[in-house]
């Protein structure tokens, strides 16, 4: 008996948007945050205590981004529930836009913005090596014979406040330097997981504004934030059409491109359909500025089907470079007009009244 080739199976992360239902493992993280926050959190009454699916309110929205786009790395568990239930909200129209440009802020790392960033990070360092400091001092004070033989536990209560208060200000000013790489270290993965669930919510809300946030972040050295960019990308890719062209930010074009050029882990069957996906929203979106990048993958891909799309939509965006150079030349005229300005001021019609009755002054009129 004849046996059929095994049929392969297609990656629905890449060929879908991201569906609407939640899977498993979202449900159990929302489960796991909402356990670890406090009781009275004001995020843990959208959330169902046993099933972990949310019901929130789209009033709700405004509220949930400031969570989201505030101090994401040290209130990470709050940010991340925040951004996981803004993806089962449905933005309004009148707030989209500017909530869309908030997450799409929050993913590229412009929000806050670097000099911002790095006190925040400083901030969080000086803050644990605080609290690491009373705990060391707390133990020297109460144990005195662990780290001062010359204090007995014949000493005074003022005495042991002192050694605590200066051994704390000691411990302090040292530890906030040395541990400040290892709180980088730990800021930087909590602000990966808020970015990545901030892609997946932008995968859900599939607005053409967020293509090229979505695609900055399909790069991003952190794996995380780069799988569900990659994932989230093809719905948003989905949503475009021609009307979006010249609509969207300027680096959309360009980060396109550079995933176009780019080597991807995702086997050879994915990348190539995810490639020819970014080709086919460059046929609806893209400018002179995707030329080279499309002509390169003309001629040298070795994918067939990447180099026919390639071909295909090569000489719409030649054409396109083409009305954007011709609109870019100046027409303006080389020599100066010939005509004087008292040609230019001539009335258009004889007037009857004399010249000097016309430059007669007023004061003369009203003696007259």
């Amino acid at each position: 008996m004849r046996v059929a080739p095994p049929v392969k199976k297609a990656s629905t992360c890449l060929d879908t948007p991201y569906a609407t239902e939640r899977s498993s493992e979202e449900i159990a993280e929302v489960q796991t945050l909402t356990r670890r926050l406090g009781r009275d959190y004001w995020l843990r009454k959208f959330v169902h205590p046993y099933t972990g699916i949310a019901q929130v309110p789209p009033n709700q929205m405004l509220s949930l981004l400031s969570q989201v786009t505030g101090d994401y790395e040290l209130h990470w568990r709050e940010s991340m529930l925040a951004a996981s239930l803004l993806g089962q909200i449905d933005p309004p129209e009148k707030q989209s836009a500017s909530a869309v440009r908030e997450l799409c802020d929050l993913l590229e790392r412009n929000a806050p913005n670097g000099t911002q960033l790095f006190a925040n990070r400083y901030a969080h360092s000086s803050r644990r090596a605080f609290v690491l400091s009373l705990a060391i001092s707390a133990i020297i004070a109460a144990l005195p014979r662990l780290g001062f033989p010359m204090i007995t536990p014949d000493d005074t209560f003022a005495t042991l406040l002192v050694v605590f208060c200066i051994s704390t200000l000691v411990l302090w000013m040292g530890f906030r330097f040395l541990i400040l790489p290892v709180s980088v270290v730990v800021d930087a993965r909590r602000g990966a997981r808020v970015r990545a669930t901030v892609a997946r919510t932008l995968g859900r809300w599939r607005k053409p504004r967020s293509v090229a946030a979505l695609a900055k972040a399909a790069n991003d050295v952190s794996a995380k934030v780069s799988g569900e960019a990659i994932r989230a990308l093809p719905g948003v890719l989905a949503s475009l059409d021609e009307s979006h062209y010249g609509t969207l930010p300027s680096d959309t074009v360009p980060s396109l491109c550079l995933l176009l050029e780019g080597h991807y882990g995702l086997g050879l069957d994915t990348t190539e359909r995810w490639r020819v996906q970014i080709l086919t929203a460059l046929e609806k979106i893209g400018d002179g500025r995707a030329v080279p990048t499309v002509s390169h993958l003309a001629i040298t891909s070795v994918i067939p089907e990447i180099r026919f799309e390639a071909q295909r939509i090569l000489p719409v965006l030649q054409e396109r470079r083409h009305q954007e150079q011709s609109r870019n030349t100046l027409l303006r005229s080389a020599n100066a007009p010939q005509e004087s300005t008292r040609e230019l001021l001539h009335p258009l019609t004889e007037s009857t009244t004399p010249q000097e009755e016309l430059l007669r002054s007023h004061t003369g009129q009203c003696h007259s």
